[in-house]
């Protein structure tokens, strides 16, 4: 698994990729090792957007077990993150997305694991 924080120095994103003994920044990683097609990008950068696209899977319809051990317990993602991330000009505008929905998933669309639909606010009874 990429380990990626918040770099207090230059409040930029770093990754790892050997478990933390090492950081590069996201935007030099994503530079060095991302192409427009999938098939001519380093293994790594695949490595880190499957990874991505494997959180906001997780996290999808509230659920709060996988938002909880990514975003709270573990914090493999923070807020602070993904909104860096989303703002720098310097990633490609595919992975900003990637960090986009991650935001929707794992910090906004979140509730108490159940259903919208089945809380319901107005009911009508009709008796046949």
């Amino acid at each position: 698994m990429f380990l990626t924080e918040v770099n207090g120095q230059n409040n930029g994103v770093v990754v790892s990729t050997d478990n933390a003994k090492s950081w590069v920044p996201l935007e030099k990683f994503v530079e060095s090792a991302m192409d427009e097609r999938d098939d001519t990008s380093t293994p790594e950068y695949l490595f880190l957007d499957r990874q991505l696209e494997l959180f906001g899977k997780l996290c999808l319809a509230r659920c709060d077990y996988g938002i909880d051990v990514i975003a709270k317990k573990k914090k493999y993602l923070t807020w602070t993150e993904c909104f860096l991330c989303v703002t720098s000009e310097e990633l490609p505008k595919s992975l900003r997305a990637k960090y986009v929905s991650l935001m929707i998933h794992l910090f906004i669309d979140v509730g108490d694991n159940r259903c919208p639909s089945l809380q319901p606010k107005l009911l009508f009874f009709f008796n046949f």
